[in-house]
């Protein structure tokens, strides 16, 4: 028996091991407890993540029509890899790149560039392949169950445009989203989106893109594909139904044809673009997917600029088509009457300035009518520094020149209207008389846009009202209308319409007598009113031509401009007469047009 001393030890290191038990058996317990009652639900959630994909499923965009409900822009199914690479260890991801690639037929770089970490976000597929073809598309199929999990076909919608370039600065094109896009951070849309990049693709992309789904699928361990849990399906975009009149705009664009120049075409009423064609254009298919390297040399390095839409966003000197304005301007301050004659000898001069009317052509006694109607430029130089600077600019600006016109689309200039504080504040010089003359026949400091040109002749064709220029019609679904956008109502000016009907009989004779600069735009049966122009700088002379038709009661305004030309009454009067015989169904064929000598003039 051992001695009390040593059995009281032994029982306290009895003791001291059963109590170490007793704690690390209640550590168990309480850290048990926490496992399973007060986080529970969180590691359930873990742990579920770890077999649960969260897929996004693509909306599919709003299609854009003409007014008549011609599809302009509308989608296609593609047929893409997608790979969610973090399932992936590194070597099964270059085996399954190399096999991707044979199967494609393909190199194996650009697939590994969609790897790219700026091209995905972390546990989201990325997509290695898009648009495959059929055949493609089955060579893939019949080997999935060879490639390692996470390797999947997707079917999405891709853009496609029909009629091809038809519009194709109206419509604009659709691209790859850009790493800083604001919708991509607030992670509202994927890497793999497309978004509008140009026009109303791109002014419209809040309507047009629609909102993502969601489906839930439940993976393997090794993250393959076992079954579909829940699906959120996805939103489509509404549709955008435009005011573009297709037959109107196809004829435009056939007449500009290997020009250089724009035409824009509106409602005089209410201000709806029936057409705006820019050339050269360009075809927006090739932006769907991936752009070429050759597409985009021919695209992004032709000295012509396809991709700039010249309707909007070229400036140029307006000509003698300002003469509306100098005349209007003359008219309302009474310097001018439409009785009023000035003896033209063909030569204009103030001090050493030297301005000459066409072909040095001495009209003689002239007043505003004729003055118009041949576009003599000494007639409206003699008047030009009685009416004043400010006269002239202050109906210039009333007629939308200067001014942004609020078109519902991306990238419009504003053009210039100079004046004595413009040319202070940027030229650093003061406003000679000389610069009043040069602007009354469209000449000097200012730059006018198509689509302001076209205004002008609308504003003159429907009594004086300013209209606001408007592309969409409707917003929908399918071809049911929705909504249509807040457009301005048709603001009167202070032009009175006694001014307003001399100015209309000048331009209705420019095109209506056949001596008139505009004659090559007349049309059988049919009253057409416009004014010529040819603005040079430089080397360059560019051909103006504006016009609205019928006489009447107007129902279109027309403005064309063309570069690398000779005059408007030669190079741009035919095709407004082309585009507004094509608006009301005139037949051409038997009407040659023929342009004599007189109608070249300006």
């Amino acid at each position: 028996m051992p001695p009390p001393v040593e059995q009281r030890v032994e029982q306290w290191r009895y003791f001291t091991i059963g109590l170490v038990a007793c704690l690390c058996f209640a550590v168990l317990a309480a850290q048990l407890v926490s496992l399973q009652l007060v986080h529970g639900a969180r590691f359930r959630r873990l742990a579920s993540r770890q077999t649960l994909r969260f897929v996004r499923i693509f909306p599919l965009r709003g299609r854009i029509y003409d007014r008549n409900l011609t599809v302009l822009a509308g989608n296609r199914p593609s047929f893409d890899v997608d790979i969610s690479v973090d399932d992936l260890a590194a070597r099964e991801l270059t085996n399954t790149i190399r096999h991707l690639a044979r199967l494609l037929s393909a190199q194996e770089k650009p697939l590994w560039n969609a790897l790219a970490p700026h091209k995905r976000f972390s546990y989201t597929p990325a997509r290695v392949a898009r648009d495959l073809s059929f055949d493609e598309t089955v060579r893939v199929a019949e080997r999935l169950n060879e490639l390692p999990g996470g390797v999947e076909i997707t079917v999405n919608p891709v853009r496609q445009y029909p009629l091809g370039q038809l519009a194709a600065h109206v419509v604009g094109y659709v691209g790859a989203i850009s790493p800083n896009h604001a919708q991509l951070i607030s992670g509202e849309y994927s890497i793999n989106d497309v978004v509008g990049k140009n026009g109303i693709e791109y002014a419209c992309e809040a309507v047009l893109h629609g909102r993502h789904g969601v489906k839930i699928v439940q993976v393997d361990h090794a993250a393959r594909y076992f079954s579909t849990l829940e699906t959120q399906p996805p939103v489509p975009g509404n549709d955008v139904i435009l005011t573009l009149h297709s037959p109107l705009q196809q004829t435009i664009e056939r007449a500009l044809s290997n020009r250089v120049g724009a035409v824009v075409a509106i409602d005089p009423n209410n201000g709806e673009v029936l057409a705006m064609a820019s050339s050269p254009s360009f075809d927006p298919n090739v932006f769907v997917g991936a752009i070429s390297p050759s597409n985009y040399a021919r695209l992004f390095l032709d000295a012509d600029r396809p991709l700039f839409n010249r309707a909007i966003a070229g400036q140029y000197p307006l000509g003698s088509v300002f003469k509306l304005v100098t005349a209007i301007a003359g008219l309302e301050s009474g310097v001018l009457s439409a009785n009023g004659t000035y003896t033209c000898n063909g030569l204009y001069e103030l001090g050493a300035m030297r301005v000459r009317c066409f072909r040095n052509h001495r009209h003689g006694a002239i007043s505003l009518l004729p003055a118009l109607r041949y576009s003599c430029n000494t007639f409206f130089c003699n008047f030009s520094t009685q009416i004043g600077i400010h006269q002239i600019d202050a109906y210039g600006r009333m007629l939308g020149l200067g001014e942004l016109t609020g078109i519902d689309l991306p990238g419009e200039k504003r053009g210039l209207m100079p004046d004595p504080a413009w040319k202070r504040m940027y030229r650093r010089l003061p406003w000679y008389p000389g610069d009043t003359v040069n602007l009354s026949i469209g000449h000097g400091f200012l730059l006018v846009t198509p689509l302001q040109a076209a205004l002008l002749a609308a504003t003159i064709a429907n009594g004086g009202h300013t209209v606001q220029p408007h592309l969409i019609r409707n917003y929908g679904i399918g071809r049911e209308a929705l909504s249509s956008p807040q457009v301005k109502p048709p603001v009167p000016t202070s032009i009175t319409m006694a001014t307003l009907d001399i100015v209309r009989q000048g331009m209705r004779d420019v095109v209506n007598t056949p001596d008139g600069s505009g004659h090559a735009a007349a049309l059988p049966k049919l009253a057409v009113a416009g004014k010529t122009g040819s603005a040079m700088l430089g080397p360059e002379t560019y051909a103006w031509f504006v016009a609205f038709a019928p006489y009447d009661k107007p129902r279109i305004a027309v403005s064309v401009v063309v570069e690398h030309a000779q005059t408007g009454g030669r190079d741009a009067a035919p095709i407004a007469r082309q585009a507004i015989a094509s608006y009301f169904d005139i037949d051409l064929s038997t009407h040659s047009g023929r342009i004599n000598e007189f109608s070249i003039v300006d």
